[in-house]
């Protein structure tokens, strides 16, 4: 699917440093750092379940720990 990004000026040159860096097209770039940051959003949301589920299984273990 094609689109159209408007970046500014500053956008556009962290874009390129970015892709230089990585040795990819802008367009690659663009890509590859959308999905890394998916990567890393579901890594956080799996931390955010594994803490509630470790708070709420062991909640008493916690509670006497504190005391």
């Amino acid at each position: 699917m094609a689109m159209t990004v408007r970046f500014t000026e500053e956008q556009d040159a962290q874009l390129t440093q970015l892709a230089e860096y990585w040795g990819v097209s802008k367009q690659q770039a663009l890509v590859r750092a959308v999905e890394d940051m998916i990567v890393s959003i579901d890594y956080e949301n799996k931390k955010r379940e594994g803490l509630a589920f470790v708070m709420s299984e062991y909640a008493d273990v916690i509670k006497r720990l504190g005391e």
